[in-house]
């Protein structure tokens, strides 16, 4: 069976999925800097909480261009 999406109802899902994802990123980093949560991209605490606010920015430039 094969199924076909309107261009429209899959931009809707990428956007809803960057924004659940980007979601989830700052989650993690609400945790990181509180000392409960996990290391997503490195052990360093400083190093992961850098690195997880360079990919929110890169998550809010995409949403800013895709809207």
């Amino acid at each position: 069976m094969k199924i076909e999406l309107e261009v429209e109802c899959v931009d809707k899902l990428v956007r809803a999925e960057l924004k659940a994802v980007r979601m989830s990123l700052q989650g993690d980093l609400k945790r990181r800097k509180a000392g409960h949560g996990l290391s997503i991209f490195s052990t360093d605490k400083a190093e992961d909480i850098a690195e997880i606010k360079r990919h929110i920015d890169a998550f809010n430039t995409v949403l800013k261009y895709y809207g």
